[in-house]
């Protein structure tokens, strides 16, 4: 018995090295093709599924190289070139692989990139439009000289600097960009923070579930979360920054500024312009160099209201803190401070809830609403 179990034995190892070494299903194998092509080509890739890795190079070839893949798949591949155009194709016979497409091309050159599963990546720069879509993987890539669109169902995307339009997007990741100097600017997450360094555009940003970090932006800016914190840097025209429970903080604009908060305190500094600022709780500090004949106001349900001015700023504040029913009697800290001389209007002064006061300061020339609930108000001289 012994003399047939080893007979059974040292045929199925030989049948084993026989399958790996004729590249059967146990061993993946490799394939590359090159093809000769001109700078300012087109690369498609369309795999289901497979990760797909872009490396540019000086040479005017496009090499694909696949690792990763059983042999019986190798066949479900197609590649082809045709007019400056090279296509790589793959649709699993399975429905499953771990496929690796690897492929240099030259560094002027467009890409259009798609996979059903895995992660797509450009290691370098590349001159030319850009496309990339993954259903299940993270993007990353470094600078980008021309048009940027990527998209991923379920994962991180990265990118350096971009010269052109950038529009990316993602259902669960993270966001990071790098600066962005086309003239439209859009990233979008469903779940995630989102991260970038600078725009030259008015620059969309959205997350349903995150905080935005931005640098300086461009004029017409919108920064939206519906649950986490929002900062950016000098804007060089208007802005609108909306969530529904964090903080905001803005180091500069020129223009109208909308920063509004369910839950959170709000920063804004060196505006020249208007300014909406609201929040349900939290405290507003604003430094304002209000323009002529804008309307600007600022109000907090649960905290405390400081303007900063200007001693030339032409405008006129009417200011208003409440006391909520029992909740606290009047104090040093609940009542309206100014370093701007006030002039007494039709229900200003002191009631037993209320507390009113106006100023009319250096003519006046805009208008400017503040209102205070349970805390004070400061009106205070920026240059002071």
């Amino acid at each position: 018995m012994k003399t047939v179990k080893n007979i059974l034995l040292a045929a199925s190892l030989i049948l084993a090295a026989v399958n790996i070494s004729s590249g059967g299903t146990i061993a993946p194998q490799e394939r590359t093709k090159t093809f000769s092509v001109n700078k300012g080509g087109r690369l498609y890739v369309d795999v289901n599924p497979g990760q797909i890795t872009i490396v540019p190079w000086d040479k005017n070839e496009v090499v694909v190289k696949i690792k990763e893949m059983e042999e019986d798949e190798l066949d479900n591949v197609k590649m082809e070139s045709d007019k400056n155009e090279v296509r790589v194709g793959y649709d699993s016979k399975w429905g499953g692989s771990d496929a690796e497409f690897y492929i240099n091309v030259p560094s002027q050159f467009n890409l259009e990139l798609a996979s059903t599963a895995g992660d797509v990546e450009v290691r370098g720069n590349i001159s030319g439009d850009v496309h990339l879509k993954t259903n299940g993987g993270d993007i990353s890539l470094k600078n980008v000289n021309g048009n940027l669109t990527a998209s991923t169902d379920g994962g991180d995307i990265r990118i350096g600097d971009v010269e052109g339009e950038l529009k990316i997007n993602t259902d669960g990741g993270d966001i990071a960009i790098g600066a962005a100097r086309g003239k439209t600017v859009r990233a979008v997450t469903s779940g995630g923070d989102i991260h970038i360094t600078k725009s030259i555009a008015g620059t969309y940003l959205r997350t349903s579930g995150g905080d935005i970090y931005a640098g300086d932006l461009g004029s017409g800016s919108e920064l939206l979360t519906s649950g986490g914190s929002l900062s950016a840097g000098i804007v060089s025209g208007g802005i609108r920054m909306e969530t529904s429970g964090g903080d905001i903080e803005l180091k500069g604009a020129k223009g109208k500024v909308i920063a509004k908060t369910s839950a959170g305190n709000i920063t804004l500094k060196n505006v020249s312009g208007e300014v909406t600022a609201k929040t349900s709780a939290g405290d507003v500090d604003v430094m304002l160099d209000p323009s002529a004949g804008s309307e600007s106001v600022m109000s907090t349900s649960s905290g405390e209201v400081v303007l900063r001015l200007p001693s030339s700023a032409k405008t006129e504040v009417e200011a208003e803190v409440s006391l909520r029913g029992s909740r606290g009697k009047w104090g040093d800290d609940k009542r309206i401070h100014s370093d701007f001389q006030v002039k007494e209007s039709p229900g200003s002064g002191d009631s037993k809830n209320l507390s009113k006061a106006k100023y009319v300061i250096n003519g006046g020339g805009s208008k400017i609403s503040l209102s205070s609930a349970d805390s004070g108000i400061k009106i205070l001289k920026s240059d002071k």
